[in-house]
Order: structure tokens, then sequence, then C-alpha cells
């Protein structure tokens, strides 16, 4: 369990998914927490055969109340 900010955490997804996407800019980096908000959580599985690491969206539903959410929202960077 990694418990930190949206930027350290999207940067270890990224990695440990092998994804080439990256945050371009500052302004991606400060946009980050509205991709990742207070609270989410960003659950990695490991396939045992490929030895591959893929986002898991179902293993922890977010928490909504109101108008506010935990869901996170990877981030697609042009």
């Amino acid at each position: 369990m990694v418990v930190s900010h949206a930027p350290v955490i999207d940067g270890l997804y990224r990695i440990i998914t092998d994804s080439i996407e990256r945050p371009r800019s500052l302004a991606d980096l400060n946009r980050m927490g509205l991709n990742y908000p207070f609270s989410s959580v960003t659950t990695l599985e490991q396939n045992p055969r490929t030895m591959k690491w893929s986002l898991n969206l179902d293993a922890i539903s977010p928490l909504t109340n109101m108008h506010l959410s935990s869901a996170i929202q990877i981030p697609v960077f042009d």
C-alpha cells in the first residue's frame, strides 16, 4: 500500500504499467488532483502468467456523497 499525493501515484502507475504517456507540463501536474480526488483508491493487480500490471477500477468502489466522489480518472496526455 502506498499513500501519497496524486502526481506520485500517477507516476508510479505509469511506471509499473509501462505506460509511455507522461505529463508534459507543470499545468498537467497541477491538474492531477482533479483526476485523483481526496480519499481515492488506485488498485493495480498483477497477472500471474504475464507478470504485467493492470488497473482494477472495480476492486474498491469509490465513495460518493451528493456532488463529491472519490472515483479516479486516469488522465490522458496528448
